[in-house]
Order: C-alpha cells, then structure tokens, then sequence
C-alpha cells in the first residue's frame, strides 16, 4: 500500500522532492553505500528498517553531524511515515522499501531549499554556511549564537563584525587570537 504523499504533486500542484542525507561518502546508516543514478530494494518486512527519506532538508539534516551530502530520491515501492520529535519540527521522515538515488544536490541548491524551508539557524549552523547564508540569519544572531559565529574559522573578521551585535565586536580580536595559537 503506498501513502498519499506519494501522487507527485502537493495540493497546489508543485512537484514533490524528497531527501535523503548522506555521510561524506555518500554512505547510509551502518556505512551502507549508495551511487546517484542506482535503484536500491529490500525484502526487509520491519517498515522501520526501509530507507529513510524527508520531504525537508531541514529535517534531514538533524539527524547528521560532519560532512554530510544531500541526494534527491524517489521513493517507488510501500511506504510509511514516522513522526519523530528529533527533526525538531514534528515534520517527521518516510521509509520505503524501494529508493531511487536521482541526484546529489549542489550546497548552493541545499542552502536555496533551507532557506526556503525557513529552517532555522541552530540546523543550518550544522553545515558550516557561508557568510551570505548568515547574513539571512543576521536578525536572529545574538546571544549564544554570537558564540557560534565567533567560533567559525571560515568567516573572515569584517564577515563577522557584519554578522555580529555591536556588543560583541570587542570579542572578535580574542577569538583570532585563540584560532591563532
């Protein structure tokens, strides 16, 4: 039996796109290995233990630290869906018992479909983003995730002096100098 999720189309006629998140490899949970291009099938009865996909990136990307890649699948055999408080938004993940690996999305396309899924700042952090992604974030910078711009080798001072409140200026010396040592 397949859900109603599956028709292809939502209830305004845009084409559905689902995820499915990878290690650095392009490995799967238990260092199981998938190609882009490649269908994968299992006899496995436990619905659970199916391939796991989303419907967000968003809630893809919870369930991963490091590295990681981001395929666009299809899912073409039974499926179920999970809800699963981890994701952080109740969005919960499918399983399917045959998956289609269709493409590896660029981190631009990743970051343009975070940014549309209005995902928020302490996922997309997750992924290292670069300085034009934060600048999306600018409004809700402050507190503790002042800290995790300070922390981010890959932002030059000026792109966090930019990211930062006045206030936290003065901390940005500091933490280059700790990078330094």
């Amino acid at each position: 039996m397949k859900d109603s999720h599956l028709n292809g189309d939502d209830e305004k006629g845009r084409l559905l796109m689902y995820y499915k998140g990878f290690d650095a490899n392009l490995c799967g949970y238990h260092d199981y290995p998938f190609e882009v291009g490649r269908t994968y099938s299992t006899d496995i009865d436990d619905t659970w233990s199916w391939y796991h996909y989303t419907r967000y990136i968003s809630a893809t990307i919870n369930y991963f630290e490091g590295d990681m890649r981001i395929c666009e699948v299809e899912p073409l055999g039974e499926t179920r869906r999970f809800r699963d408080a981890l994701d952080g938004f109740g969005k919960g993940y499918f399983t399917t018992n045959k998956l289609r690996i269709v493409r590896e999305l660029s981190r631009d396309e990743v970051f343009d479909i975070l940014l549309a899924e209005k995902c928020p700042l302490f996922l997309i952090k997750k992924l290292n983003p670069p300085f034009e992604v934060l600048m999306q974030y600018k409004n809700q910078i402050r507190g503790d995730r002042c800290h995790w711009i300070l922390s981010m080798a890959h932002l030059t001072d000026e792109q966090k002096r930019d990211l930062l409140p006045k206030v936290w200026h003065r901390y940005i010396r500091y933490f280059g100098e700790e990078r330094a040592k």
